[in-house]
This record gives C-alpha cells, sequence and structure tokens, in this order.
C-alpha cells in the first residue's frame, strides 16, 4: 500500500474475506476469530462494520505496506488461535482486502522442533527447504542452505527415496566439519517431510579410533590372542607341540645400508617386509616382529589345525626367500628354521 494512503486509512476503507470457503456458520466463526486476533493487535474494533471512521494504527499499516508487494501475511494470535492475514490493497476503489487463514496448526507443529536440542528440518517434495529450527544453524549453514533454496540433488534424492520407502534408514552428510545422521519422515497430512538430524561427528570419531585400535592391536598379537584380550580372558598361557620358527634377514645388510639414503632404505624394507606379510597371510602363518631388516615369523600357533603343516608352510616360504625390490632387484635372505 502507498504510504499516502496509510494516514487516511478507516475501517471503513478494510474488508475482511475469510480464506477458505465456507458454509455461513463457519464463514461467521472464521471472521469472529480474525476480528478478535486482529483486535488484539489493536487494529479494528469492528472490522466488517464499514463508516465508523477509526484511524488504522500506522506500525499495522506498516507491517501491511511491508508484506503487500511480495504478497506476503502478517500473523495475529488470539485466543490460543493463530491466523495468517494477506492484505490485497484495490487500489482503484481506495480500500484493502484482508484474507486470513487459521494457520494454528501448523504453526503448533513448528513450536515443537523451535524447542528440540537437535537439528529439524522441514522440505517440500521438490526438494526445498521450508523450515529450519535453531538447532539445524550450523548443518543449514554448511550446507549453504536458506530457507526456500533447494537441497543439493544427491542429498535432495537420498532423502526423498527415504521419506517413499519410509524404513526409518538415515542418511549421512558432512557439514561445516561436523556429520549429521537425517532421519526423513513424510507428513501427508501437511505436504511436507520434517527431516530429524542427529550430529554424529562424536560417534564417527570414536569408531575411526577404534578402527585405528584395532590396526594397532592386530599389528601386535595375532587375531585369535586379541579376541581373547577383549573378552576379558587374563592369562593366556597355551602350549604348542608342533610349531615352526622362521628367522629372516637380509645378507650384507650392513653394507648395503652404508651406500642408500634413509628414505631409501626405510622404503626398500617396506616393499620387501610387504611381500613378506602378504606370503604369511596366504599360508597361514604368524608374523612375531621385525627387527631392522629382521623379520620372524612363526607357523602352528595362530590356527591349532595347521600345526601338522607348519613345516610345508615354512617351505614354501624360503622357497622364495630371495625376495625382490622393484628398485633393488633380487636381495638374498639368511634364514634359521627351528622347530
Amino acid at each position: 500500500m502507498p504510504s499516502t494512503r496509510q494516514a487516511s486509512l478507516t475501517i471503513g476503507q478494510i474488508r475482511l474475506s475469510p480464506w477458505n470457503v465456507r458454509t455461513n456458520e463457519e464463514d461467521a466463526a472464521a471472521t469472529n476469530g480474525l476480528e478478535a486476533s486482529i483486535l488484539e493487535e489493536g487494529l479494528l474494533l469492528e472490522i466488517v462494520r464499514p463508516g465508523t471512521g477509526d484511524p488504522v494504527p500506522a506500525d499495522t499499516l506498516a507491517r501491511f505496506d511491508v508484506v503487500a508487494p511480495a504478497r506476503g501475511y502478517v500473523e495475529f494470535v488470539a485466543d490460543s488461535r493463530t491466523y495468517a492475514v494477506w492484505p490485497v490493497p484495490i487500489h482503484d476503489l481506495n480500500f484493502t482486502n484482508l484474507y486470513g487463514m487459521d494457520v494454528t496448526a501448523e504453526r503448533a507443529i513448528v513450536k515443537f522442533p523451535d524447542q528440540n536440542p537437535n537439528p529439524v528440518l522441514r522440505i517440500d517434495w521438490n526438494g526445498t527447504l521450508v523450515y529450519a529450527n535453531p538447532a539445524s544453524a550450523g548443518l543449514v549453514e554448511g550446507l549453504g542452505l536458506v530457507v526456500g533454496s533447494s537441497l543439493p540433488a544427491d542429498l535432495r534424492d537420498a532423502l526423498l527415496e527415504r521419506a517413499r520407502a519410509a524404513d526409518g534408514v538415515t542418511v549421512e552428510v558432512e557439514s561445516a566439519g561436523r556429520t549429521y545422521a537425517l532421519k526423513p519422515v513424510d507428513v501427508p497430512e501437511f505436504g511436507f517431510i520434517n527431516v530429524y538430524g542427529t550430529d554424529v561427528t562424536a560417534v564417527k570419531e570414536r569408531e575411526r579410533l577404534a578402527r585405528e585400535n584395532e590396526r594397532l592391536l592386530l599389528n601386535i598379537l595375532p587375531g585369535p590372542i586379541a579376541d581373547r584380550l577383549r573378552d576379558g580372558e587374563p592369562l593366556i598361557a597355551d602350549r604348542f607341540d608342533d610349531v615352526t620358527l622362521l628367522f629372516a634377514d637380509i645378507v650384507e645388510f650392513t653394507r648395503l645400508s652404508s651406500t642408500m639414503a634413509p628414505h631409501e632404505l626405510v622404503g626398500m624394507l617396506n616393499e620387501v617386509f610387504t611381500v613378506f606379510d602378504g606370503l604369511v597371510d596366504r599360508y597361514g602363518l604368524e608374523k612375531v616382529k621385525t627387527i631392522g631388516d629382521a623379520y620372524m615369523v612363526v607357523g602352528g600357533m595362530a590356527d591349532r589345525s595347521l600345526d601338522a603343516g607348519a613345516g610345508a608352510s615354512h617351505s614354501r616360504l624360503l622357497r622364495r626367500r630371495q625376495m625382490g625390490s622393484r628398485r633393488h632387484g633380487a636381495l638374498p635372505f639368511s634364514h634359521t628354521d627351528a622347530r
């Protein structure tokens, strides 16, 4: 509404129409409720009675003036009901129509997520973000979203697929250095999808550390022994009647190492021992440790079913003792085989 009309706008120049089509009784009830809500804002005494000449408060007109060009609305509350009011100026006839809708149910749905300490989003079936509670600020900002913008295509498709399936499966997303598990829930009564988020960054970090601890543990101990320790066995002392122990090291390693830079030496050892590790896994053996250029491996301990074949496994391994490095060719190994 142009500002020149605000000063002279009076009750008689504002007409109220209910937004929804109703029966006469429903129409009257809706109009009365909307009148009451506007009355609480100090807008009108009797909005549907023309000719009284009471002026409309300037601050209320200003609110209408802000939203009218974009066909927006102003909300009023009365008797625990919430109304959205759309002002439509009719400049040629010098009055403004107000179209009201009772949006109490929708606002009640919004109120609970606002209090939720976890992120809650709301999207429509086009993948547009229509609501985000305060707790989701970091998630929304990290994704570069604002209310009214579209979700990234891959995230949108994943959420819509899970909402259709209604299987409770979450969708993980990274945002601003945090990891969130998003659970979409269709709300067919209102035509949108609620997306309930949980920050699982700490959980993911614990899982990563657990995997790293597992890797380090298995680097030190055989898998079966590590399992027994995790199960709480305080003292592990087993007897093995038939095992084979192998010590292998590179012939003239001291001379060879003196001709190589440190990083070349470590790289060469890493290549050679990686091949050894592959053979150990293939033949069901167990690496005990490496010391410099020495490699210690045992057969027949990790799995008792391999006891009878431990010597044969070591024989196959020893036949490969001329180990190769991509940069240094064949390397001769000396070995000690004990049973």
